[in-house]
């Protein structure tokens, strides 16, 4: 993790809104590669990936 991470306040939120929000990114990543994207951050696609199951 960066120190900008580190820095950011731990905000509880329902775990409903936490898996639509991976969703949506998964979403998202699916349409930029559709669309020819040439880069998509690793560490953004594995996530939206293992939460996607």
């Amino acid at each position: 993790m960066g120190a900008r991470e580190d820095a950011l306040p731990q905000i509880p939120v329902p775990k409903v809104m936490t898996e639509r929000s991976i969703a949506f990114v998964a979403r998202k990543i699916n349409t930029a590669m559709k669309r020819g994207a040439k880069q998509i951050d690793p560490a953004v696609a594995k996530h939206a990936k293992k939460e996607d199951k």
